[in-house]
């Protein structure tokens, strides 16, 4: 198990401390993995509007214990996670730190660097992250500081209070594919990264202003967490068909009914209608990057039949798979944020 302590608002330091730890090289602001440590890249950027990021898309053989100290000036860690699978047991961690943030939920998570914060980095399982830190000046972007306000006090009153933390949803998983997945052999253009640091800052914010206040979601901590562990099951394999309802409700230890209920709830869609919703942008993102035959993107997201994956894409996006091609991603991005 390793610890890092890092108190800093620029990650292209951090991923540096990071290299120190591992010890590994950076090169072009990128850090690989060592394969005693496990697999995987690690890359940071400082942005022209003050912006800094750390993306990460890893699989450790150890767990990484990060304690970000506080920092003197106020600023913001936006941070979205994704864990593709099952992680190894580590309730000693959880013990050990009470107060941490594990990452082996699919979540969007908003913390102040006033106070410290602590997340654990489970082992064995792949983990796709986006740690995003920004000023409140960076909020008026997006809204009128009074409204920024009300919906900070409203958001931190739910994670304090209730440790209620918001999950990681449809759009919110695209566009954090889209920094986690991009090859990072070729240079990844500041106007690229910003376009997507914008959109995950404005679907979370469009998110908190859904909540409203404390009691808008109107589920408890221990539901959401239960309701988070299904969705990771229901997006975990397009390949295969989806887990059935009942399978689900056992997931979440709750009757079928009140799965479909609390799921709509949550992520704002039926269960099926939400895995399909997935299971299509997935194979959009695969079609944009020019690497696999329609019949093979098919194939990957459940379709042996070539005609009921085209009619299924139509269906969702008003094209055929043909006719997408990598000169409409930015279309298509504009499409997820708005």
């Amino acid at each position: 198990m390793k610890e890092v302590h890092y108190n800093n608002a620029n990650y292209t330091e951090l991923l540096h401390l990071l290299a120190r730890h591992f010890r590994a090289p950076v090169t072009n602001n990128k850090l690989d993995i060592p394969a005693d440590e496990g697999t995987g890249s690690i890359w940071a950027a400082n942005l022209n509007n003050g912006i800094s990021l750390l993306v990460a898309s890893i699989t450790l053989e150890e767990p990484l214990i990060l304690y970000r100290e506080p920092l003197r000036a106020e600023h913001f860690q936006l941070l979205y996670n994704e864990c593709l699978g099952e992680a190894r047991p580590h309730n000693h961690l959880l013990k050990k730190y009470p107060h941490a943030y594990s990452l082996q939920d699919n979540l969007a998570l908003l913390t102040n660097t006033n106070v410290q914060n602590i997340y654990i980095i489970p082992a064995g399982v792949p983990i796709k992250s986006v740690r995003i830190i920004f000023e409140r000046k960076h909020l008026l972007d997006f809204l009128e500081e009074d409204v920024i306000n009300d919906i900070l006090s409203a958001y931190f009153t739910r994670l304090i209070k209730h440790q209620i933390v918001e999950p990681l949803h449809a759009n919110m998983r695209l566009l954090l594919h889209r920094l986690t997945d991009k090859a990072l052999n070729a240079p990844l253009k500041h106007r690229f990264i910003e376009h997507r640091v914008s959109g995950l800052m404005e679907q979370f914010l469009a998110k908190c202003c859904e909540r409203g206040n404390e009691a808008g979601i109107g589920l408890h901590a221990d539901e959401i967490t239960r309701l988070m562990k299904v969705e990771a099951l229901l997006v975990k394999d397009f390949s295969k068909q989806p887990p059935t309802i009942e399978e689900l409700s056992k997931v979440a230890a709750v009757s079928p009914t009140k799965l479909k209920k609390d799921f709509k709830t949550l992520y704002g869609l039926p269960v099926f209608e939400y895995f399909q919703h997935n299971r299509m942008h997935h194979a959009r993102s695969l079609l944009l990057q020019n690497e696999l035959s329609i019949k093979e993107v098919g194939m990957m997201v459940g379709y042996s039949n070539l005609g009921h994956f085209a009619a299924a894409f139509k269906k969702e996006f008003g094209l055929l798979p043909s006719e997408i091609s990598h000169r409409e991603e930015g279309q298509a991005i504009g499409a997820i944020i708005a």
